[in-house]
């Protein structure tokens, strides 16, 4: 059920795309054009999940000795090197970019090398370092990313541990995540200080967009009090004094038993318990007097 969904989705998503592409304002027809392309390339990746019946993957990001980030991406696909075309295009429909194919090879993946120019986030420079550059490899049964410092590398090394295990299947987990909060949280509070990138504020454009239209009256409901109140709560600085010098990890576990059931667990270090109980504090001295 969910996978008919899931392809439904995508394929009433794409005319949506191409509406708000044509509503961006200060790109030219060609480039208009080129992101449509792009568009409809991505929906037709993603929906080779009908194919391959799972979704596979993982991201990895961790510090290294320079103190930068490398961030390191890869998810099955059922074809792959369509994405050839996505990197292809790039240039295309983004001012700035540019694009080098088959820089290097790893196995049976391709790999080529995209520069951002101008179009590199500020927030990335600290992050990941001031390159401006990320790796895309390409096979028929695999994407990968990789983007910082050593990115190239540690593509490869990722590939030849992939092909090393062997392909055999997982175990029963859906979701394992392991992760440090803190840096996570930095890097989001500086991209939309920057104006590059708000999650908060694209999950909510997303919720409206997908209330359906009989949920909407004539009258525009007003937000309640307690709903305006977290709205306007400004937690993000608050939330990384609270976690700094602290410890931020976190860890999630989603699984299926034999016979179906899902059961999961999760555990979370006194850093981010404190840090919870500071915003509640917070809240409370600002709203509720």
């Amino acid at each position: 059920m969910l996978k008919e969904q899931t392809l439904e989705i995508y394929e009433l998503s794409k005319p949506v795309a191409h509406q708000k592409i044509d509503a961006t304002e200060g790109i030219t027809d060609d480039q208009k054009a080129a992101r449509k392309e792009i568009s409809d390339t991505l929906f037709d990746l993603f929906s080779g999940v009908e194919e391959i019946g799972v979704w596979d993957g993982f991201v990895h990001v961790a510090p290294s000795e320079s103190g930068l980030h490398t961030g390191l991406f890869a998810g099955k696909t059922a074809e792959g090197t369509k994405v050839d075309t996505i990197v292809e295009l790039l240039p295309k429909g983004h001012e700035g970019f540019e694009t080098e194919l088959n820089v290097d090879e790893a196995g049976d993946v391709k790999i080529h090398k995209v520069s951002m120019g101008e179009g590199y986030p500020n927030a990335f420079k600290e992050f990941f370092g001031d390159e401006g550059v990320f790796y895309v490899g390409t096979s028929q049964g695999a994407v990968w990313l990789s983007i910082g410092d050593g990115a190239l590398d540690a593509m490869k090394e990722g590939i030849d541990a992939v092909a090393a295990g062997g392909g055999e299947e997982n175990d029963r987990t859906i979701l394992e995540a392991d992760l440090n909060l803190l840096p996570v949280l930095k890097l989001m509070y500086q991209l939309r200080q920057d104006g590059d990138f708000d999650l908060s504020e694209l999950l909510n454009k997303a919720a409206e967009e997908s209330s359906s239209p009989e949920d909407e009256t004539d009258e525009e409901e007003e937000p309640s009090e307690t709903a305006q109140m977290l709205k306007d709560f400004q937690w993000r600085e608050a939330a990384i004094e609270a976690l700094t010098g602290e410890n931020d990890k976190l860890h999630i576990l989603l699984e299926r038993s034999e016979d179906g059931n899902l059961s999961g667990e999760g555990s979370s270090a006194p850093g981010i318990l404190k840090m919870i109980g500071e915003l509640i504090a917070k809240f409370a001295d600002e709203n509720l007097g």
